[in-house]
């Protein structure tokens, strides 16, 4: 499967917390702040959400070439997804999967 770290995902509590958090990273890298609805993307590594998503501490998104093949080819080999989680595209591919289970406390998907 050809994949890479695509970027962390960090849980903050609230807005507020998350504009400091993106501060932080500002001030020690000068990373470009991308203001979103639920979370704030600095550069495109990092995704401080807005409010708590999957994952206890945050989450771990992998890039993959084909989603639906990997996918497919995970569920084979018995990995569990939450399928409940997965997303959409507008022409209704998907673009998004999470694995059932965390990881050290961080939600895994796939992109």
């Amino acid at each position: 499967m050809d994949v890479c770290l695509s970027h962390v995902g960090i849980n903050a509590g609230s807005e507020e917390e998350a504009q400091s958090i993106a501060a932080l990273f500002h001030l020690l890298f000068g990373m470009e702040t991308r203001n979103r609805k639920n979370q704030i993307f600095m550069d495109s590594c990092i995704e401080i959400m807005k409010t708590p998503g999957p994952g206890e501490k945050g989450h771990l998104a992998f890039k993959v070439h084909d989603l639906e093949a990997a996918v497919a080819d995970m569920k084979a080999a018995g990995i569990e997804f939450a399928e409940e989680n997965f997303k959409y595209d507008e022409k209704g591919g998907l673009s998004a999967a999470y694995l059932r289970d965390e990881i050290a406390g961080f939600a895994i998907h796939l992109i």
